[in-house]
């Protein structure tokens, strides 16, 4: 069985989404070295967020759910235990059975994430650009 733990007290977050892969290999200190160079381009009637990593253009599309929905950045962890707590008789004599249990704990919320592409928005048809398009198909369903 698998744990979902929610708390009120998880900070909110400002969530991108980058075409990119980063070898983590430990804490930087980006108040120092980096600075946010956001911009923003009006194409029609579409705003378009401009940013800048390491010299490569990012086009942003803001996705933005008007608080219906809210996503989490999650921290998974895995614990041990007695799949029947109740089996005293087991538990001592060390046949009872044990599972495996994946717990996940917010590290962060978010109400609205971005959407990066390569100098370009990201392509109507990715699997990250369609995350509007299943809040309107559960809405669809839920109404």
């Amino acid at each position: 069985m698998d744990t979902l733990r929610l708390s009120q007290e998880v900070p909110q977050a400002t969530v991108s989404l980058l075409p990119l892969h980063i070898q983590y290999s430990g804490p930087a200190n980006t108040k120092e070295y980096f600075s946010n160079t956001k911009s923003t381009e009006k194409v029609g009637k579409e705003e378009r967020e401009i940013a800048y990593f390491r010299g490569c253009r990012l086009v942003g599309h803001k996705t933005n759910w008007n608080g219906k929905y809210r996503g989490y950045i999650l921290n998974k962890s895995e614990t041990i235990t007695h799949a029947d707590p109740a089996d005293t008789e087991g538990i001592a004599n060390g046949t009872a059975e044990i599972k495996n249990v994946k717990v996940y704990n917010p590290i962060a919320k978010f109400d609205e994430m971005t959407l990066y592409g390569h100098d370009n928005v990201i392509e109507s048809t990715s699997q990250w650009r369609m995350v509007s398009e299943w809040s309107e198909i559960s809405d669809a369903i839920h109404s």
